[in-house]
């Protein structure tokens, strides 16, 4: 069976409307039943930034090729998935901080090379206002899949508006769940 990871990246404060129009697209894709679905919600890790120490220590360990331990566990399982969906409000330009992975090598000659396995990488957002030409979450993500990750296929679905007076949410919903 194959493995579809789905990173929620949506903060826990109710009903989220990212995580409903990502829920929609996992039922989608998966009416099959051709995949395991692994949720990841980044709200529910400890996750912490990086120190010197821990920077110091990952770079040790990648120099010695030694990618075992909780440094690497979710460059690993991002990696091992053959699909993506990551559910990422629309914040500040882009998305929540919590969204940030490794999983791209460098050749002896600088070209970086994808190690992910997934066919793609479907990214799920919503907001409150307009987000137009200016989707910068989706554009940073979709770069780094195509450059870095190996990822060649990105696709992205917005409900926008959501929060503008006179807008109808369950129009702008409805509209993008189909």
């Amino acid at each position: 069976m194959k493995k579809l990871l789905f990173i929620d990246a949506c903060v826990n404060r109710g009903i989220s409307r990212t995580e409903q129009l990502a829920q929609t697209l996992l039922k989608e894709m998966n009416q099959n039943g051709e995949y395991e679905i692994e949720t990841l919600n980044l709200e529910d890790e400890d996750l912490k930034l990086f120190t010197g120490k821990e920077s110091a220590l990952r770079e040790s360990l990648t120099r010695a090729g030694n990618f075992e331990g909780p440094l690497f566990i979710y460059a690993k399982q991002f990696a091992a998935a053959d699909r993506i969906v990551v559910a990422a409000p629309y914040w500040d330009f882009s998305f929540p901080a919590r969204m940030k992975g490794l999983t791209f090598t460098f050749s002896s000659k600088g070209i970086p090379g994808g190690l992910c396995h997934a066919d793609s990488l479907h990214y799920v957002t919503t907001s409150g206002g307009s987000i137009g030409e200016l989707n910068l979450g989706y554009e940073y993500l979709e770069k780094l899949c195509k450059v870095y990750y190996g990822i060649h296929q990105t696709v992205c679905y917005t409900a926008e508006g959501l929060d503008i007076e006179g807008n109808s949410v369950e129009e702008i919903m409805k509209e993008a769940e189909e």
